[in-house]
């Protein structure tokens, strides 16, 4: 599809379930992985132009294998925004969904979010100054919105996989198992965890992935909890580098993977954090999976 015609899909998606005429601004991808891309945007609505968010189920090009496929949960693209309505509903400062699409909008199993203004990136979060008076509630602030996930009603979000704490321990066990990789922290953490599991735990709707690089951050404190990572990259890296980790080896063509190119906005949390923790970045130009060619087809 090109990106006209994408375009054009969404603005009829966008009037057809928010509001006419759905006029598309500013259309640029943010990221893009094997589960979901994201998208931002502005949309003429009512003679408004509102900011969103669009996420687009990604096309899942290498089956996870038969071993380990139901292992963890995994929530499909509607699913993902009937838990995100249920959790406005529930007090939790999440994305307000506006829109899920149907087959006839052909975009793809995804929806529409509103879009929410602020900081992502943890080093900017714990240093800079315009946080300061943040960082003292932000504690606080997860404290409640964890305790106002924990009180969303089972009944609105049937679809969830229940898992009790022996069989997540369990799962994460198979998990290593089946990729062969040993670690002693690893292997002490499972065995602790699965002596300690909780033996009567109340069963109640969880994150999953609550942490800091989930959660949009202003001047005034935590503004809204992404159930996707838009600094993912900086993220890890970053968590690495604490771990010890001297460099980063990258592939020179993310883009042949369903993320951006390398040139892409997406990569810049990933430059500045290599930049300020002295990591260097190796990559073979041109020498990647997808071509053998000294110059690649990157537009840098």
């Amino acid at each position: 599809m090109s990106s006209g015609e994408f375009a054009a899909r969404l603005e009829r998606a966008v009037a057809r379930h928010i509001g006419r005429p759905g006029t598309i601004h500013d259309l640029r991808q943010l990221t893009g992985g094997a589960n979901k891309t994201t998208w931002s945007f502005d949309a003429g609505i009512g003679g408004v132009r509102c900011p969103l968010i669009l996420q687009l189920a990604s096309v899942r090009t290498t089956p996870v294998p038969q071993e380990i496929a139901d292992l963890t949960p995994h929530l499909e693209a509607e699913q993902d925004a009937r838990v995100m309505i249920a959790a406005v509903k529930a007090g939790v400062p999440a994305p307000r969904v506006r829109a899920i699409f149907e087959p006839s909008d052909e975009l793809g199993p995804g929806y529409v979010t509103e879009r929410v203004e602020g900081e992502t990136l943890v080093p900017r979060i714990l240093r800079e100054d315009r946080f300061a008076q943040a960082r003292k509630k932000m504690a606080r602030q997860c404290g409640e919105i964890l305790a106002a996930i924990h009180r969303i009603p089972l009944a609105e979000a049937p679809f969830l996989k229940v898992l009790d704490a022996p069989a997540h321990v369990s799962a994460y066990r198979k998990l290593i198992d089946f990729t062969g990789f040993r670690h002693p922290a690893l292997e002490f953490g499972l065995k602790w965890a699965a002596e300690h599991a909780p033996k009567n735990p109340r069963c109640t709707v969880v994150h999953g992935d609550f942490r800091a690089g989930n959660l949009i951050v202003g001047d005034d404190g935590i503004r809204c909890v992404l159930d996707w990572d838009i600094a993912q990259a900086g993220a890890e890296a970053e968590r690495c580098h604490r771990m010890g980790m001297r460099g980063v080896n990258i592939n020179s063509e993310p883009h042949l993977n369903g993320m951006q190119d390398l040139s892409g906005d997406y990569w810049t949390p990933l430059w500045e954090l290599c930049c300020e923790k002295g990591l260097p970045v190796n990559f073979h130009i041109g020498a990647s999976e997808g071509t053998m060619s000294w110059y690649g087809d990157s537009p840098w």
